[in-house]
């Protein structure tokens, strides 16, 4: 079965979601939506891990 959806960042999107969770004053709420998106991120620059490993590494549903 293939994903419901494709993440695919550009290299601005990808470098404003990584400087937001290298900052130390980010909430969780927002830290842990960037690191899923990042981590599923299918472009050029992306690991594109599958929603249910990205879920299971940051312990989300």
């Amino acid at each position: 079965m293939s994903p419901r959806y494709r993440v695919t960042l550009t290299e601005q999107e990808r470098n404003e979601l990584e400087i937001l969770t290298e900052q130390g004053k980010t909430n969780a709420r927002k830290f842990i939506h960037a690191r899923a998106l990042l981590l599923c991120d299918a472009g050029v620059s992306g690991p594109a891990w599958k929603v249910a490993d990205t879920a299971e590494a940051l312990g989300i549903t």
